[in-house]
């Protein structure tokens, strides 16, 4: 309990350094937490990091959003990190939106259908919207090629982790 009370101290600490090296130490506490301190401690410290003003710390909270999206199935988990990656996409920022794509491919193996359908309708309307480019202010074929690569990378693990849990499943099979 003591180590989440100096992690909200540095959430709501006036110095964007903290509140950055704050989101770092929730991103690396993930995997040895369970459920309920990820609901009552990490998420709120999250949203409160992703509603900053500063563009870095927002931006510094979304890998640790994914590293919350990959260690956790919950049903109240992942709607509020959908909530969240909504509202970043919503920003309009050409990094925050990068950021969300890889942070949620990272995750894309490890979580339930919902949050990869999530993801896929995202990328989808992306990759589908002629005006995305313009309304994030950047060029559209570097958007497109940054989304396109976001896609194969996903795409990517996505085959490996299947091929390896059909390995593990035939050589389970022939014990």
């Amino acid at each position: 309990m003591l180590v989440f009370n100096i992690l909200w101290e540095m959430v709501i600490s006036s110095n964007m350094c903290m509140k950055i090296n704050a989101a770092h130490l929730l991103k690396v506490i993930v995997p040895y937490i369970d459920a309920k301190a990820a609901s009552t401690h990490v998420l709120p410290a999250l949203v409160t990091l992703g509603s900053d003003q500063n563009p870095n710390v927002k931006h510094a909270s979304i890998d640790a959003f994914g590293a919350v999206a990959q260690h956790f199935k919950n049903e109240m988990i992942v709607d509020k990190i959908r909530v969240q990656m909504d509202a970043f996409l919503e920003d309009g920022s050409h990094e925050a939106t990068i950021a969300v794509i890889r942070a949620l491919v990272i995750a894309v193996p490890h979580t339930i259908e919902r949050l990869r359908d999530y993801l896929l309708s995202k990328i989808f309307q992306l990759t589908a919207m002629p005006n995305a480019a313009k309304d994030l202010c950047v060029d559209e074929s570097e958007l497109m090629h940054s989304v396109r690569q976001s896609v194969l990378w996903m795409l990517q693990i996505t085959v490996f982790c299947c091929h390896k849990i059909q390995k593990k499943k035939s050589w389970i099979g022939n014990m």
